[in-house]
């Protein structure tokens, strides 16, 4: 069936780099802080962590509950404010828990990178670490994007029988 996260079937390509030896860690250099750039308020990106597999399950797992929702609550009624909200300067300003998942953080567990299953073609988002409120941005615009840098910046797979060919993402729900 392949990898499901947050009730969606992880898109084939994205599954083929996190089943890759080098997927889960911490990146800090360069390339990556150019495609997850900080809020222009922040004092700077930690650092650009992916997840493994075994760790993406577990983060997935309730994200659309009241413990992604209330992370922080921090006094504040409203308890979506984790998930940001629509913005301009850094679009889409805001993740939809119900239409993407969880693969990694850009700071602790508190900023996530996401796949974003609201538009035509799935994109790569991040919490960029903003003052205040969560503000989600984009980092690559399409999965392709997102395969074509990893393997710039770490190699094909070493061994490619392993990795299945493209087949298209689900984008319904399993429940």
């Amino acid at each position: 069936m392949g990898l499901v996260l947050n009730g969606f079937r992880v898109d084939s390509r994205i599954e083929r780099l996190m089943r890759r030896d080098d997927w889960a860690g911490r990146r800090t250099d360069a390339a990556w802080f150019e495609r997850f750039t900080p809020h222009s308020q922040s004092s700077g990106m930690p650092f650009v962590q992916l997840c493994s597999i075994d760790q993406a399950k577990s983060e997935n797992r309730g994200i659309q509950t009241s413990r992604f929702l209330n992370l922080f609550k921090l006094g504040r009624g409203d308890k979506s404010w984790l998930n940001g909200k629509p913005n301009a300067q850094y679009p889409p300003g805001n993740f939809d828990s119900w239409h993407g998942y969880l693969i990694g953080f850009t700071d602790y567990c508190d900023s996530a990178i996401c796949v974003d299953l609201r538009t035509s073609t799935a994109r790569i988002i991040y919490e960029n670490v903003g003052p205040g409120e969560s503000i989600y941005a984009t980092a690559f615009g399409t999965i392709d994007e997102l395969v074509d840098f990893y393997i710039g910046q770490h190699g094909p797979a070493t061994n490619e029988s392993n990795y299945p060919s493209h087949a298209p993402e689900r984008r319904h729900r399993d429940f």
